[in-house]
């Protein structure tokens, strides 16, 4: 059951504040769906329960509705709510993107003049990842990298003249900061963060492309620009994941987050134990819009180093989304990722992608590249790579089976770790892509109640060769393990708590070893 802030005071008179609340209203009217339903986290607010908190001097700053909630600046003196609308506490101020870790360009050299080391890195990562391989399979279809799908970037300002987001198509844009309602920085006077993250995905310049730039993008800044880069509010967060999901998202990027209120990450804005996933309205709102069927992918954040374990944040800590820590090139986990566990004892983080030293946007200039370092660049990594995928529609069909897909091609799949999770995911290892060196395996279910049929489809496989076999479940527990001599089918007795989903399958013999994901179905 979903836990809430924590309820400060009931309807009626409310404690003095100066700050922003969260107001929970009581219900979404006289015919609102059942409570729980989608359909009911999707019907509107009562804009008679918001005239009259107007009309009582609140100032209303954002809207939650999947939760029916809103947040609100109060009025001075006595403040008081309408009927049944409850308050449920302040609303945390220290939004922080993963800070980047700053590091050098790549230098040249006399012998490495004819090479640019940007395209050299780039290409190094898009193999770690299988993203050439998903690239070219949309392009044996006559698709373009992104194509028909839409991702959204929650971050800092974007600039839309710069050669990385040059020609986008922007499906949608929104400053939730204000003044005005546009999240752009034309004049370059700001912090590169938002244009660095959206690029890796976005670009389609020639010297730094993006991974996914045929997508329709959606841009959202929800991050200040305040110099010691704190200061922020969650209502705007959950917000902007809303409007994402209402404006067609399948994909959404975040690369920020909530642990800290200091700068030296001393003060934390809320106790541990509310990092469950299920507290922190950011995280609701990263679950709730999974629940819409989006893919979520958010920064595990860069403690790791100066907090070791239980240093990711929210909405890091969010269930049926994918958090992503930093690896260098050597697959090595970067000493600055965050890792967990949650509070309720889950994995975090999910994957992780090369995030020690990528190419990014840089300054205007003659080159206008640069590196940087961070779980802030690991995220839009994975995330084009959820655009790809969904794009290709394998097997998957919903976010939840993608999230699962995605921890199933990953290096660590069969035992993963507290600090990579199920490890390095890499799109040529999901299920119909192919790349993998081993053969593909498939499951049927025969009839109802009876045994599983697993059939092994090795070219050429003979009965008698030497072959064996063990699955596993996505979170790394043995199901079945077979050695022997293959005789074209095995029956394969599963355990009565088998759940049905994504299996990984790792197996070994004549023909080599292999792995892959499938899905099992009823």
């Amino acid at each position: 059951m979903r836990a809430s802030l924590p309820i400060l005071a009931a309807a009626g008179l409310v404690a003095a504040a100066t700050g922003p609340r969260w107001l929970r209203l009581p219900d979404k009217g006289s015919d609102e769906p059942v409570r729980g339903t989608l359909a009911w986290e999707d019907a509107p607010l009562r804009e008679d329960l918001l005239d009259s908190l107007r009309e009582m001097g609140w100032t209303l700053r954002a809207r939650f509705r999947w939760e029916n909630m809103v947040s609100a600046l109060p009025p001075s003196g006595g403040e008081r709510l309408p009927a049944g609308v409850v308050d449920e506490g302040p609303v945390a101020v220290a939004l922080r993107k993963p800070t980047p870790i700053a590091v050098s360009p790549p230098a040249f050299s006399a012998r490495t003049a004819s090479v640019d080391p940007y395209t050299i890195l780039l290409a190094a990562i898009w193999d770690t990842l299988g993203i050439d391989v998903a690239r070219k399979h949309l392009a044996d279809s006559g698709e373009r990298p992104g194509g028909g799908k839409t991702i959204a970037f929650i971050d800092a300002h974007f600039r839309p003249n710069h050669p990385m987001l040059r020609g986008v198509d922007i499906g949608d844009a929104y400053d939730f900061l204000g003044p005005d309602t546009l999240p752009w920085d034309s004049a370059g006077i700001y912090d590169m963060h938002g244009t660095q993250t959206a690029g890796m995905v976005a670009s389609s310049d020639s010297l730094l492309p993006g991974i996914a730039p045929a997508a329709r993008f959606l841009f959202y800044r929800v991050q200040t620009d305040a110099p010691d880069d704190t200061i922020l509010e969650e209502d705007y967060l959950a917000a902007a994941i809303v409007r994402a999901v209402d404006h067609g998202a399948d994909v959404i990027s975040i690369s920020l987050g909530f642990r800290w209120v200091d700068p030296q990450d001393q003060i934390p804005m809320y106790p541990w134990s509310a990092f469950d996933g299920r507290t922190i309205p950011g995280s609701i709102a990263a679950t709730d819009a999974a629940r819409h069927d989006v893919v979520v992918v958010v920064a595990a954040g860069n403690d790791g180093d100066v907090i070791g374990a239980e240093s990711i944040g929210s909405p890091a800590d969010a269930d049926s989304i994918l958090t992503v820590g930093a690896v260098d090139i050597s697959d090595v986990l970067c000493g600055f990722s965050s890792w967990g566990p949650t509070f309720d004892g889950r994995t975090k983080p999910d994957v992780d992608a090369p995030g020690c030293s990528d190419p990014v946007a840089g300054p205007v200039g003659p080159d206008y590249r640069t590196t940087g370092s961070g779980t802030s660049f690991s995220t839009p990594l994975v995330a084009g790579m959820a655009v790809l995928a969904r794009q290709l529609e394998p097997p998957w069909h919903t976010a939840e089976d993608l999230v699962l897909a995605m921890r199933a091609s990953g290096t660590l799949r069969g035992s993963p770790n507290p600090k990579m999770g199920w490890g390095i995911p890499n799109l040529s290892r999901l299920q119909g892509l192919g790349k993998s060196p081993g053969y593909p395996l498939h499951m049927f279910r025969l009839s109802q109640g009876g045994p599983w049929e697993l059939e092994f489809d090795g070219p050429g496989a003979e009965a008698g060769s030497r072959f064996g076999l063990e699955l596993r479940d996505v979170r790394g527990r043995l199901l079945y393990r077979w050695e022997g001599n293959w005789t074209n089918q095995l029956w394969a007795p599963f355990p009565r708590d088998v759940r049905f989903g994504l299996v990984v399958a790792n197996w070994w013999g004549a023909y080599g070893t292999g792995s892959s994901a499938f899905v099992v179905s009823p």
